[in-house]
């Protein structure tokens, strides 16, 4: 005879699968967001307010994957 928590275990560990993609899936999109708002706030500072942070216009894309963690 199945038991009710024989039937409702291998349910129960595909919703946590799910959970898991999905969180993936918010992870990578937040660093995606974050990697735009990083080039989009860099690339409005002129030359020279970005030499004073140590970048140039070449470093910009560079210093956008740091902040998101993408490396």
């Amino acid at each position: 005879m199945t038991t009710y928590s024989a039937f409702i275990q291998p349910r129960a560990g595909m919703a946590m699968q799910i959970v898991e993609v999905i969180d993936r899936f918010a992870a990578k999109l937040a660093a995606t967001r974050r990697y735009h708002e990083t080039v989009d706030a860099l690339s409005q500072l002129d030359d020279r307010e970005l030499a004073d942070i140590g970048l140039d216009r070449m470093g910009i894309c560079s210093a956008a994957r740091k902040s998101a963690n993408w490396s």
